[in-house]
C-alpha cells in the first residue's frame, strides 16, 4: 500500500503535463450554498463539541456482531496504543495522498478554477461528515469497548470513553477515499490514462479499510461504530459529491 502511494506521488509531473483538466457544464459550480453548508457544518462541529459537557453513557448495548469481536483476545496495551497509532497515521496520509492536499494541488498545476471548484467539493464534503459525526458521538454517548468484558465493562480507553459511535477514524478515512474515487471517476486528474486513478482509489480505499480494522482490534469501537463510520464517509465523499457537484448519475463522466 505504501508503494503504490510512493508510486503515484513520483509519477505526478509525468501525467500533470499530459492532462487538461475541465468542470464540465453539466456540473454544477461552487456558490453561496456551498460556503453556507461549509459554514455550518463546521459551526455545527465546533458548538456541540463545546456545548455538550455531559459524558454520562446512554448507549452500552451490543449487537451478535460486536460480542463476537469482543470475545476475541484483546491486545497488550503496548500492542493496542501502536495500533491506534497506526491508525492516526493512516487516516491523515488518507487525507494527505487524496482530496486534501496532493489531488488539489495537481489539479491546481494543471487547471487552477478546476481545482478550486475541487477543493470547495472537499471542504463541504468533510463538513458534513463531522457536523454528522460529531453530532452523533456527543447525542448517543455510546461507551467503548471494555478491555476484557469478563472482568467488567470498563473501557480501554479512559478519555471520551463514551465517543463511541461512530468511529472517527474510520469516517474521516472513507470520505477521503470516496471523495478520490468519484473524482477520478468524473476527471483525469492524473492523466488522460485512468492506472492513475485507478491506483489512487483502490489504495485510499485499502488504507480506510486498513483503518476500521485496527480501531476495532486497538479495542477503540465496536463493530457496529466502524460499519456506520464507513457508511458516513462514503455518504459525505461519494454521495454528496456525486449529487450537489457532478451532476448526479446521469453527469459527465470520463
Amino acid at each position: 500500500m505504501r508503494w503504490c502511494l510512493v508510486a503515484l506521488v513520483l509519477s505526478v509531473p509525468s501525467l500533470v503535463s499530459a492532462q487538461r483538466l475541465q468542470w464540465q457544464e453539466d456540473w454544477r459550480r461552487a456558490d453561496w450554498i456551498d460556503a453556507t453548508v461549509i459554514g455550518l457544518g463546521f459551526a455545527t462541529t465546533l458548538t456541540v463539541a463545546l456545548a455538550v459537557n455531559d459524558d454520562t453513557p446512554r448507549w452500552d448495548a451490543r449487537g451478535p456482531v460486536d460480542a463476537a469481536m469482543l470475545a476475541t483476545r484483546t491486545p497488550s496495551a503496548t500492542r493496542r496504543r501502536r495500533l491506534s497509532l497506526t491508525s492516526d497515521m493512516l487516516m491523515i496520509a488518507s487525507a494527505a495522498f487524496g482530496p486534501v492536499f496532493l489531488e488539489p494541488f495537481v489539479a491546481w498545476t494543471d487547471h487552477r478554477g478546476f481545482a478550486g471548484q475541487l477543493a470547495v467539493t472537499t471542504l463541504r464534503s468533510y463538513a458534513v461528515a463531522t457536523a454528522v459525526l460529531t453530532t452523533l458521538k456527543y447525542g448517543l454517548r455510546r461507551r467503548r469497548p471494555p478491555c476484557d468484558p469478563d472482568v467488567g465493562p470498563e473501557p480501554c480507553r479512559e478519555s471520551d470513553a463514551n465517543r463511541s459511535f461512530p468511529s472517527g477514524h474510520t469516517t474521516m478515512a472513507f470520505t477521503a477515499a470516496a471523495l478520490s474515487c468519484t473524482a477520478h471517476r468524473h476527471a483525469p486528474i492524473y492523466g488522460e490514462s485512468q492506472v492513475g486513478g485507478a491506483v489512487a482509489c483502490g489504495a485510499l480505499t485499502a488504507v480506510a479499510t486498513t483503518t476500521a480494522l485496527l480501531r476495532l482490534f486497538a479495542r477503540r469501537h465496536h463493530v457496529s461504530d466502524v460499519v456506520v463510520g464507513a457508511l458516513v464517509g462514503i455518504a459525505s465523499g461519494w454521495l454528496l459529491p456525486l449529487l450537489a457537484s457532478y451532476g448526479g448519475f446521469g453527469g459527465t463522466r470520463r
